[in-house]
């Protein structure tokens, strides 16, 4: 069992993720230039996500070597990001991930991180990070309480979030699918949280650390309806399983050009290729097939060719 989500510049529609089961999604805080607003979160995103219910978690990210500038620069982009993430919705007891999107070392990004502190309380802080040594390290000396690793392995008990799959084609956008770890891994709604406000759920926590690694593909069959993820967690795999209010999903207005949901044999027929092709075949047997497929496609040139010069001839 995981927590599935997502993180993207470039949103799918809310349809495609509903049908496969993202719980959350991890949206974008920066400073505003042309460079960022596009990919930034908005208040009407995150409604329309929050009235899906899927669950919003928020990222501070301008530039790689942002974290590199010194306690200053973490200062000034915690009051950013803190006004930003009540601006689009989110509740003031919730986290914000700091992006460390370069191979950094702690001594490296430590100045800024306190820096950061200077302005978020510590139980409000967190790092997007490459792997868990610098998480780790964060964590030891006081510096985050929340931390999202990078397509690596996770051990440390303390990661929420795990970013496993990364330029995947889904819904005909490129996204970086995650998931998480623990109940609580600073996800928020917008106008819900006051009122029934997000705690650890020490239950759950448990199985989700005991389940770690049983995401394991992602399978897509171009034409149809993005992919659908083939879990080797089978509960969990449900290809078939459309919304029944998925029409208000169809034309949400914040994401331009929405492709619309192919029909329910489409979908039916993708989700059986998806699920044989991702979980039952060996690897031998669509090594297989990928050589077949490549033997006709160079008798079909061979073919094509052979015709021309004939016909030059």
């Amino acid at each position: 069992m995981a927590i599935l989500g997502m993180d993207y510049m470039t949103a799918p529609s809310i349809l495609e993720m509903k049908n496969a089961k993202i719980q959350f999604v991890c949206r974008y805080l920066a400073s505003v230039n042309p460079a960022t607003q596009t990919k930034m979160l908005s208040l009407k995103e995150a409604q329309a996500y929050s009235d899906a219910n899927i669950a919003i978690v928020s990222n501070y990210e301008w530039y790689a070597e942002r974290p590199l500038e010194g306690s200053a620069s973490g200062a000034a982009d915690a009051h950013i990001a803190s006004g930003q993430h009540t601006q689009f919705g989110g509740p003031s007891n919730r986290h914000i991930y700091f992006s460390v999107d370069i191979d950094a070392t702690y001594d490296m990004v430590a100045p800024y991180f306190r820096g950061v502190l200077t302005v978020l309380p510590l139980s409000r802080v967190g790092a997007y990070v490459w792997d868990e040594k610098l998480s780790r390290q964060l964590f030891d000396n006081k510096l985050i309480s929340w931390a999202w690793v990078i397509n690596r392995s996770v051990n440390d008990p303390r990661t929420n979030i795990q970013q496993y799959n990364l330029g995947t084609q889904f819904g005909g956008r490129e996204v970086d699918l995650d998931r998480a770890f623990t109940s609580d891994y600073g996800q928020w709604y917008v106008g819900r949280d006051a009122v029934n406000p997000i705690v650890s759920n020490p239950a759950l926590d448990k199985t989700l650390q005991d389940a770690r690694g049983t995401v394991k593909t992602i399978t897509t069959v171009p034409g149809l309806a993005g992919p659908i993820i083939a879990l080797h967690n089978a509960q969990r795999f449900q290809p078939f399983s459309i919304p029944s209010d998925s029409s208000q999903y169809s034309n949400t207005p914040f994401i331009g050009g929405l492709e619309q949901a192919a029909s329910f044999p489409a979908r039916a027929t993708y989700g059986v290729m998806s699920f044989a092709l991702g979980n039952m075949l060996p690897f031998m047997i669509r090594a297989t097939f990928a050589v077949i497929a490549l033997i006709v496609l160079l008798a079909l040139i061979i073919n094509a060719t052979s015709k021309v010069i004939k016909q030059e001839g």
